[in-house]
């Protein structure tokens, strides 16, 4: 059983601490919209996660592998401006069209 002091989020990742946060304001937020509880704040004003915790996230960039990148830019090399979703469609494949 946890006790009120033992369950806090030190060990948590900070992406973690982002999704947590997040579960808590929709939660609130859909509570609102179904009419359970009224709306007397806003969940995704007042449940923000600091911006320490913002600050700790960052991104991770790797080196992608020769091949890998090859499989990447060889299909997007093949996109034209005259690209549609109706050809790509056709083709059985989504293909974002290129502004």
């Amino acid at each position: 059983m946890w006790g009120a002091g033992e369950c806090t989020m030190a060990g948590l990742y900070s992406g973690r601490r982002i999704q947590n946060y997040t579960a808590v304001r929709t939660f609130f937020a859909d509570l609102q919209e179904w009419g359970v509880i009224p709306p007397r704040f806003d969940p995704y004003r007042s449940l923000t996660p600091p911006r320490s915790v913002k600050a700790l996230v960052s991104l991770r960039p790797r080196i992608i592998a020769d091949d890998v990148w090859a499989k990447l830019y060889g299909p997007g090399s093949m996109l034209h401006r005259r690209t549609s979703l109706a050809d790509a469609t056709r083709m059985g494949k989504y293909i974002p069209s290129i502004p």
